[in-house]
């Protein structure tokens, strides 16, 4: 019986060559495919609709994240919360400090805000809200568009529009950078291309 299950492997080193060929284009050819699949970005008018409307959950998150700083319930480096990951709380012993209600209260606040990645602690009190991906990034180009509180813009990009058309490109792509756009003081709808 295992040998009529086998049967259809190739039988020579011919074969195999071929097999591994056709193997590694068709897993090649998936993320050139995948990085190049049309994709609609939320608008700029979007983005800012939604903050604009939940303003004051966007206020609560930035406060909680910032009292689990002070708590240590979050660790002093960047971190992710996003439910789709699992409970954090399972992989980083310093996030083991946050409370189960505190974790359910941060996935009530990404539903009703529909953010299915949750958010992205950066370094200099920087919260980011990722509404929007595209790509792999283990092969190469990879984009995000969100919502950041960002208190110190540092070295970035402030421009009047995120849209592919407003901003610098090498031939039809945006160039890599991370680009805000002021929605209000310390609050931005972010993009950031990566190559």
């Amino acid at each position: 019986m295992p040998a009529k299950l086998l049967s259809w492997l190739p039988k020579s080193a011919v074969g195999w060559s071929i097999a591994v060929a056709v193997g590694f284009i068709a897993i090649g050819a998936f993320p050139v495919a995948y990085a190049h699949w049309p994709f609609n970005w939320p608008s700029d008018v979007v983005c800012a609709e939604l903050f604009n409307t939940h303003r004051a959950d966007f206020l609560k998150l930035v406060d909680m994240v910032h009292e689990d700083r002070v708590s240590g319930a979050i660790p002093s480096g960047p971190v992710r919360i996003d439910p789709s990951w699992g409970d954090p709380r399972s992989r980083d012993s310093e996030t083991k400090k946050m409370s189960e209600s505190r974790f359910a209260e941060y996935v009530r606040l990404f539903d009703k805000l529909g953010l299915r990645y949750g958010l992205t602690i950066g370094d200099k009190d920087e919260v980011k809200f990722d509404i929007a991906c595209v790509g792999v990034l283990a092969i190469g180009k990879c984009s995000y568009k969100g919502i950041t509180y960002k208190p110190n813009t540092g070295y970035f990009q402030v421009v009047e529009s995120l849209e592919d058309d407003k901003l610098p490109k090498s031939g039809n792509s945006v160039i890599p950078g991370y680009y805000l756009k002021l929605i209000r003081s310390d609050w931005y709808i972010y993009r950031v291309e990566s190559d």
